[in-house]
C-alpha cells in the first residue's frame, strides 16, 4: 500500500448478526402478515353477512307481498 493511500471504510451490517436476532424478526413477520390476514377475512364475512341479510330482507318482503296481495284477492267485500 502506498503511503499516502486511505482505507476504504469497512462494511456495516443492516441487519441483526445473530442468529435470535432472525428468528425474531422471522417472528414479527409472521405475526403481521397473520394479523393482516384475520383483519382481511373479517371484513369479507362481514360484507358477505350484510349481503346475506340484504338477501333474506328481500326474499321476506317479496313473500309478503305475495302473500298478500294473494289473500287480499280472496277476500269478500
Amino acid at each position: 500500500m502506498r503511503p499516502d493511500g486511505v482505507d476504504p471504510p469497512s462494511r456495516q451490517r443492516r441487519w441483526p448478526a445473530s442468529l435470535g436476532g432472525h428468528v425474531g424478526l422471522l417472528i414479527v413477520g409472521v405475526l403481521a402478515i397473520g394479523v393482516v390476514a384475520w383483519i382481511l377475512a373479517g371484513v369479507v364475512f362481514a360484507l358477505l353477512h350484510v349481503i346475506e341479510l340484504i338477501i333474506v330482507g328481500a326474499l321476506a318482503g317479496w313473500a309478503g307481498y305475495r302473500l298478500g296481495r294473494y289473500r287480499g284477492r280472496h277476500e269478500r267485500r
